[in-house]
């Protein structure tokens, strides 16, 4: 058995470290979200030289069939990242409800740990037994009261 204080330790430990990996998971989101805007830019500057040097060569090599390829091109690689994005995002709320999962087979686990524990002794309400100190002074005094009665009618 361990007391209270180590209990309430454990069980800021566990969340400091379930708070440190949600903000892990936040920063590595962010991060992804900045490479994913970084590559964007590069290829749209990408796409900005091919167009500029297609202008510079007059058009002629460029036709119409030419710039829709280009631009299906785009569209496909956009659904592609898309897609890869959203796979990224279902995993992500996957390990967060295992994590809620986990949390709330833990907390049922202590409640079940703490049910009978409290009958004997419940720190949050300093209760002994069930009832509290003034209630224990009380019950011993009324009972005191009746034991001297008794010994008196003698």
């Amino acid at each position: 058995m361990s007391s209270p204080q180590e209990q309430n330790q454990e069980q800021n430990q566990e969340e400091n470290k379930e708070e440190n990996q949600e903000q892990n998971q936040e920063e590595n989101k962010e991060e992804n979200k900045e490479e994913n805007k970084e590559e964007n830019k590069e290829q749209n500057k990408e796409e900005n030289k091919e167009e500029t040097e297609e202008n510079n060569t007059g058009g002629k090599e460029n036709t119409i069939e030419q710039k829709e390829e280009k631009t299906e091109k785009k569209k496909e690689e956009q659904k592609e990242e898309k897609k890869e994005e959203r796979k990224e995002e279902r995993k992500e709320e996957k390990k967060e409800e295992r994590k809620e999962e986990k949390k709330e087979e833990k907390k049922e686990e202590k409640k079940v740990e703490e049910s009978w524990k409290d009958c004997i002794y419940n720190p949050r309400t300093g209760e002994f037994l069930g009832r509290t100190a003034s209630s224990w002074g009380k019950t011993g005094g009324v009972h005191a009261l009746l034991l001297l009665m008794l010994l008196n009618v003698k």
